[in-house]
């Protein structure tokens, strides 16, 4: 059993630490739904795209030279896509970034809208092995501004394959930089 005293010791200790735990459980629990605002928690964001974005979709992609690279990028395993070109963008505030997949090939690239025509992305060839082997770029201009993704689009452009300078005895001596036009169709399904 308590003394008196040390009752009123013990209720002033609680009385004295009690702002301070508050505190520390408020910064705690900040941005989880049970504090005050935290990480993520300042509203909706706001694309910076505003009209012209929709370059989504899937697109057919031919070359004007489908002859065969030269011997330094076949020896690196660079081969033209033959593959149809899937893009996916997404909008926030933070990034403009899309993707684009042209079968085992991934590339980033970022595209403004806003009446905005040029696209540019980028991606490599990864080996386990040997890390990145070569390169690949892809820049063009639409023939129109997408406002919707169900209106019909070309991209035209230069896709380029080449070496990344890696430093593996492997793969030093092949030399590959090579462009070629290219026209892509986004595929409209009605």
């Amino acid at each position: 059993m308590q003394t008196s005293s040390a009752q009123r010791r013990s209720s002033k200790v609680v009385t004295y630490l009690r702002l301070p735990v508050l505190l520390a459980t408020a910064m705690m629990t900040m941005g989880s739904g049970m504090g005050a605002g935290g990480c993520g928690s300042s509203g909706p964001s706001k694309p910076d795209c505003t009209s012209g974005c929709e370059i989504s979709g899937t697109y057919t992609l031919t070359f004007e030279d489908t002859s065969e690279l030269p011997e330094g990028c076949r020896r690196l395993e660079a081969t033209l896509p033959t593959e149809p070109m899937v893009i996916r963008h997404q909008y926030d505030s933070s990034n403009d970034w899309f993707n684009i997949d042209i079968g085992q090939r991934w590339l980033t690239g970022f595209f403004k809208g806003n009446g905005g025509r040029k696209v540019e992305a980028s991606g490599n060839h990864h080996t386990n092995t040997f890390g990145v082997i070569h390169e690949f770029e892809l820049e063009g201009t639409l023939d129109a501004v997408p406002e919707t993704t169900t209106m019909p689009l070309t991209l035209t452009g230069t896709y380029r394959v080449k070496d990344s300078g890696n430093s593996f005895s492997e793969y030093e001596d092949y030399d590959c930089d090579v462009r070629r036009a290219f026209t892509a169709v986004r595929v409209v399904k009605e």
